[in-house]
């Protein structure tokens, strides 16, 4: 038997172990997944961040910053982790990605006095198309650009580029679905704008660095695979009209 007092003494190191890990993350503003309030990022991902943080009983700071600056942070360890990501091969070489968050695509939008039938990217040859650049969106267009022979314009402004369209100066702007819905809806212009084509699915991530702890981000793993046990991941996507990852399906119920 050991002393009654080695035991106390080891169970205090313990509980000291466990109330020592931290996490610290880093998001950029990309509404509507991660939004911007008083220099800290919210939104629907933050909030199943922080939620899988005191599931966890880890302690997790967040700062907002540019995807440039995560990365240079990221691998320096000066950062744990950012969200959100997609999956990509030259990404997988510095980052580990944690299960799929959610689906988002990217897509054409035309303005709803657009009646004709769209029945795929053919039905978009010949047409100037407005699109965020320069960024992988844009160069997703440059690449369909001698296929279709689009007038691919790119701005730094995607409200812009939407009213150009209204206004005759463009045929179609091509843009995130999420992205562009929020943006419509935050403006009042859901109505006058529809969304016709669909060209590219992705998985959203949360992601962390190479660096980080192993063993703590295995604990905020565990505790955001409960949470989608428990459909809580579920249930916080879709009350923001967003699409959860088709994987977490399987905890449906039947």
């Amino acid at each position: 038997m050991w002393p009654k007092r080695v035991v106390l003494a080891l169970l205090c190191v313990w509980d000291q172990g466990l109330s020592a890990a931290s996490l610290s993350f880093a998001a950029a503003e990309f509404v509507p997944f991660v939004s911007v309030k008083d220099g800290q990022p919210g939104g629907p991902v933050t909030d199943i961040v922080k939620q899988a943080c005191r599931e966890a009983k880890i302690d997790c700071s967040f700062k907002v910053q540019s995807w440039k600056t995560s990365r240079d942070e990221i691998t320096q360890g000066k950062v744990d982790g950012l969200f959100v990501a997609s999956w990509e091969r030259e990404r997988a070489e510095w980052l580990n990605f944690s299960l799929p968050l959610l689906r988002t695509e990217w897509g054409y939008f035309v303005p709803t006095s657009d009646a004709r039938v769209y029945s795929g990217l053919k039905s978009l040859t010949g047409y100037h198309v407005g699109v965020f650049g320069p960024s992988s969106s844009s160069e997703a267009l440059e690449r369909l650009k001698p296929v279709l022979n689009l007038d691919v314009q790119m701005s730094q402004d995607d409200l812009a580029n939407v009213r150009r369209m209204l206004a005759g100066e463009l045929d179609a702007v091509y843009m995130n679905r999420d992205v562009a819905l929020s943006l419509l809806q935050r403006n009042g212009l859901e109505g006058q704008v529809r969304y016709v084509v669909g060209d590219s699915g992705r998985n959203y991530h949360l992601a962390f660095g190479k660096q980080a702890d192993v063993q703590v981000v295995g604990q905020f793993n565990r505790a955001l695979r409960q949470m989608f046990k428990a459909n809580e991941v579920r249930q916080m996507l879709t009350r923001n009209q967003l699409e959860p990852a088709r994987w977490s399906a399987i905890y449906q119920p039947k």
